[in-house]
């Protein structure tokens, strides 16, 4: 059974308080694919971290 939401939005936060970027981008990517209807949120997750990485988006 996959988490919740909310769940995994808490998980996101834990790893942003422990600057685990790497894995912050990764976990916003699964929410991303299991959540599609929260887009608005995983898409704002990624923008920042990908900043954060000073990583150009993919298009």
């Amino acid at each position: 059974m996959s988490k919740k939401f909310i769940d995994l939005h808490r998980e996101f936060l834990q790893l942003l308080e422990q600057k685990e970027w790497k894995k912050a981008l990764i976990l916003s990517e699964k929410a991303e694919v299991l959540y599609r209807e929260k887009i608005y949120y995983t898409s704002f997750w990624k923008s920042c971290l990908l900043a954060q990485l000073n990583q150009p988006t993919k298009h």
